[in-house]
């Protein structure tokens, strides 16, 4: 069975911070209402904001359309360079408009800052192209060198037309008709089983030959020598014909 979830108990803690926050902006509406401008500071404000939203995003959106039509390599280091340019360009641009110059301060503001600034914009341009290029380049060696490696040479003419086709194709590349059969290849092949048989049944006939006649060869010693050992006198030797018992 579930237990019933409880709501968590808001700290008092939580609380006070949220009180002392709503207090420091009711000081600050105050503040604004009463020492300041109020349309200058609603201007303030509000030109940001508008700023961003009415121009800002749609130059960003327009950009980023406008460099799809680059190839692909060549877009990321084209989008860089927009975003760093457009930052630097907001940062750069009160400088440039001479907001804060005095006339009768020279140490405010004293440097040529659009030209700075242009020198800058174009150094992030010039960067920009070359990695660019570099990126292209190298797509486009990619892209033409062969997945396979360099495809072989073909022979000349004349080559070609002096080898022999493989077999089962004619001259022109294509299958070659079927060769009717030969009745001289069948004799050929059959005289040559016959005499492959009449060697093999030769030579298991003269194997067997051979062997019949060692066993008799054998045979016939061990009688002999049995049969001098029967009749031989004391001491294994034999009696001399004619002589005396």
């Amino acid at each position: 069975m579930r237990t019933p979830r409880t709501a968590p108990r808001t700290g008092l803690g939580r609380v006070l911070a949220g009180v002392a926050g709503l207090a420091l902006i009711a000081v600050g509406l105050h503040g604004v209402l009463t020492r300041l401008e109020t349309t200058g500071w609603a201007l303030w404000f509000a030109v940001p904001v508008l700023a961003h939203d009415a121009v800002l995003v749609p130059a960003v959106l327009a950009a980023g359309a406008l460099t799809g039509r680059l190839p692909a390599p060549a877009r990321a280091p084209v989008r860089a360079a927009l975003v760093t340019a457009g930052c630097l360009t907001l940062v750069a641009l009160p400088l440039v408009l001479g907001h804060g110059r005095r006339a009768d301060v020279p140490s405010r503001l004293p440097l040529p800052y659009g030209r700075n600034l242009a020198v800058v914009l174009t150094a992030i341009a010039v960067a920009a192209a070359v990695a660019a290029a570099v990126r292209v380049r190298r797509a486009r060696t990619r892209d033409a060198a062969p997945a396979g490696g360099a495809a072989p040479d073909a022979p000349p003419q004349g080559e070609q037309d002096d080898r022999d086709p493989p077999d089962g194709e004619d001259s022109a590349g294509g299958p070659s008709p079927a060769q009717p059969p030969d009745d001289h290849a069948d004799q050929d092949a059959d005289q040559d089983a016959d005499q492959d048989a009449d060697q093999d049944a030769d030579q298991d006939a003269d194997q067997d030959a051979d062997q019949d006649a060692d066993q008799d060869a054998d045979q016939g010693a061990d009688q002999g020598a049995a049969g001098d050992e029967a009749a031989g006198t004391p001491g294994g030797t034999r009696p001399a014909p004619g002589g005396a018992p």
